[in-house]
């Protein structure tokens, strides 16, 4: 059953995104309970041929395989070589797999990867009205779970603007500044979770991890490949979690 160990395999594409978020994973690994068996291994990228660091991952027999490389079409080509010879691990890839293109790609061989979010789009009453528009907008083969990211952000400096008396002009400090107060002193819930700016840090805080108030904070989003020809699978964090985890297929 698994998991079997507490290990896990961290493989980072060479893009400074990717290595903060290895280097960060691998920090606080310890914290959770995990070791890291692997890793983390920073590979060039672009890349279609994983082959060989995935042979490296594996000889260590991880619980969690994660690749923090975020090219939609790559994170294909890692899967559907992982599936080559699976291990029984769960796969975490970052991002680029939210992407319609990933399981478009990836096909049936996608079934079961995890990949999450720290702005996604939420399933609920308003999140899925975002979607349809966006679908209708831009098509089937679009991904409102990225789409919204931008949308939800631009809303919510509109209203920041708007309440300060419009945007200022280049250089125009003295009105962009009573912008970003704006932003500061006005929540604003939208379809990904409630944007509440931390005064000193100056960026969204998380929810669960920073604040237990998911009407006060930004959830941090996980979702499950689970049905290729259809929508992400919303699995974490509670209350947002629509769906649940499932055993990805080629585990035991």
């Amino acid at each position: 059953m698994w998991p079997d160990n507490n290990r896990l395999a961290i493989i980072s594409g060479s893009k400074p995104y990717s290595i903060v978020i290895a280097n960060a994973m691998a920090t606080a690994a310890a914290q959770f309970g995990w070791t890291i068996g692997f890793g983390p291994k920073i590979v060039t990228t672009p890349r279609t041929d994983w082959r060989e660091v995935l042979h490296q991952a594996r000889q260590d027999a991880p619980a969690v395989i994660a690749n923090t490389h975020f090219y939609a079409s790559d994170l294909a080509s890692f899967q559907r070589q992982f599936m080559e010879r699976p291990t029984n691990s769960l796969v975490y890839l970052q991002y680029g797999a939210m992407h319609r293109s990933f399981v478009e790609l990836a096909q049936e061989k996608a079934v079961g990867v995890i990949v999450s979010a720290v702005t996604g789009l939420l399933r609920d009453e308003i999140g899925q009205a975002f979607a349809q528009r966006y679908m209708i907008r831009f098509g089937r083969g679009s991904t409102p779970q990225v789409g919204c990211q931008c949308y939800n952000a631009l809303r919510h400096y509109a209203i920041a603007a708007a309440v300060a008396g419009g945007t200022g002009k280049p250089g125009d400090l003295t009105q962009n500044r009573k912008v970003a107060q704006a932003l500061l002193d006005i929540p604003y819930r939208g379809v990904a979770g409630t944007i509440r700016y931390h005064r000193k840090w100056q960026a969204a805080i998380a929810y669960p991890d920073q604040l237990h108030d998911p009407s006060l904070a930004l959830p941090h989003l996980f979702y499950q490949v689970q049905n290729y020809a259809g929508d992400l699978a919303l699995i974490a964090p509670e209350p947002y979690n629509v769906d649940r985890f499932v055993l990805p297929p080629w585990c035991r």
